[in-house]
């Protein structure tokens, strides 16, 4: 399965009016930060403000109820509303979906899930903003009180796809009956999976039997690695199913995206650490891979 494209193929994508450009750029939970990141964009993209669309929080109307933790699913509702408010013509024939995001960034791979759930096809340009050459930057406005209804629509939050995503009791059921054709992966940086640092969440350490493969390991100079490359970071993985998580369920998706270019089975637990904490404290210090 195509996620990454180069920057040549979504220009002419874009120039030709087959797709739209979805700008995701962030600064993760800081609102003004993300705004003011907005000052100039691509011209003609549309801005997705990760707060917003990409996740909920406990105390915002943007949150899906179906999963908890720090980063919880947004309203799928609002989120699918607002890719085919900006993708379907009146005549419902829809363009495809290409996502621009920092470099090294994972708010363009969220997306890549978030739609995955919503049987929606999108892309990622390769390499990020930062290294955009062929697009035109302008100044931009950016509107965050913006809404978009679709009439008739059935409630996404409860009819959504739920082939890539996974849940705390089948995390559970994995650990406790020791599947061997099912493996965790863990994308946080080693020193939190082993349990040395924990700069976020109340606990140290990592859900059992994880194995440990930090999302950023998966780039080089901010574009994405070969195929053959990712089979090698993916070797002891490769023909099983795959769960991966991270802190809040957001770096985890490079991963998600990774094993998905390769055509394997992946799943994301989309509560992730700070979700199974809340629910089980039983964790495990050290490293796994070993």
């Amino acid at each position: 399965m195509k996620i990454w494209i180069g920057e040549e193929e979504a220009f002419e994508s874009i120039k030709n009016q087959q797709a739209i450009l979805f700008d995701v750029r962030s600064v993760m939970d800081n609102k003004e930060a993300t705004l003011n990141g907005f000052k100039e964009i691509i011209q003609d993209s549309v801005p997705i403000l990760d707060y917003k669309y990409l996740y909920g929080t406990i105390h915002s109307n943007h949150t899906n109820p179906v999963v908890s933790g720090r980063h919880p699913l947004p309203d799928l509702n609002q989120l699918y509303a607002k890719l085919i408010h900006h993708t379907m013509n009146s005549h419902g024939e829809t363009k495809d979906i290409i996502i621009i995001d920092h470099q090294n960034g994972f708010n363009a791979s969220r997306l890549v899930f978030l739609c995955k759930l919503l049987n929606l096809n999108s892309q990622i340009i390769d390499g990020g903003y930062e290294n955009i050459t062929l697009f035109n930057k302008v100044p931009y406005e950016l509107d965050d009180k913006e809404t978009f209804k679709i009439k008739d629509l059935d409630d996404k939050n409860k009819n959504f796809n739920q082939k890539y995503i996974a849940f705390f009791d089948e995390i559970k059921s994995i650990i406790e009956n020791k599947k061997d054709n099912k493996i965790l992966i863990d994308a946080r940086a080693y020193q939190r999976y082993i349990g040395e640092i924990e700069p976020i969440d109340s606990i140290k350490g990592h859900i059992p039997t994880a194995i440990n493969i930090p999302y950023n390991t998966l780039f080089i100079n901010g574009y994405i690695k070969d195929k053959t490359s990712l089979r090698n970071i993916f070797k002891n993985v490769l023909t099983k199913e795959c769960i991966v998580y991270c802190g809040s369920g957001m770096s985890a998706t490079p991963l998600f995206c990774a094993l998905l270019s390769l055509d394997e089975k992946v799943k994301v637990y989309a509560g992730s650490y700070s979700e199974w904490i809340e629910k089980n404290n039983n964790v495990e210090v050290g490293d796994f891979n070993e």
